[in-house]
């Protein structure tokens, strides 16, 4: 459980993060706005939460093939989307009736899920090292 939760907590602080950027970058470069509602903040977290919560839809106490990795990675960003653009759509981050807010909102989410994806596999490469390397010393010292 304790793994799960530092996992959890590792998600909702890269995938808002990634979100604060992209609010600042929009409110200060593309639109740019002489305030920013204090209710944004909770919004951010709020939704950051719900996406960092969607991890789960990937199973702990198994592998996954690569057909199966590659559905859920579908259905999670599907799910990211549905989430983002749904409570985005109540919080008026964007404007749904405008094509152009609209791509932009998708272009964000598919940036900021990409690199929340490139740190999570970059991690978890870099633990599966660090997990073969202690294998092959405990190893070492056996024989």
């Amino acid at each position: 459980m304790k793994k799960r939760l530092a996992f959890l907590w590792n998600k909702f602080c890269i995938i808002s993060t990634c979100t604060l950027t992209a609010m600042a970058f929009f409110t200060t470069i593309l639109s740019p706005a002489e305030t920013i509602s204090q209710n944004a903040l909770w919004q951010i977290l709020f939704v950051s939460l719900l996406c960092a919560l969607s991890t789960f839809l990937y199973p702990w106490e198994r592998r996954m093939g690569r057909a199966e990795l590659y559905i859920r990675v579908g259905i999670h960003y599907l799910l990211i989307n549905v989430i983002v653009l749904g409570f985005g759509s109540r919080f008026d981050w964007y404007q749904p009736s405008r094509l152009k807010s609209m791509l932009a909102m998708l272009l964000t989410i598919a940036v900021i899920f990409a690199v929340v994806s490139f740190f999570s596999w970059n991690r978890s490469a870099k633990d599966a090292q660090k997990m073969n390397e202690r294998l092959e010393q405990y190893q070492d010292t056996r024989f």
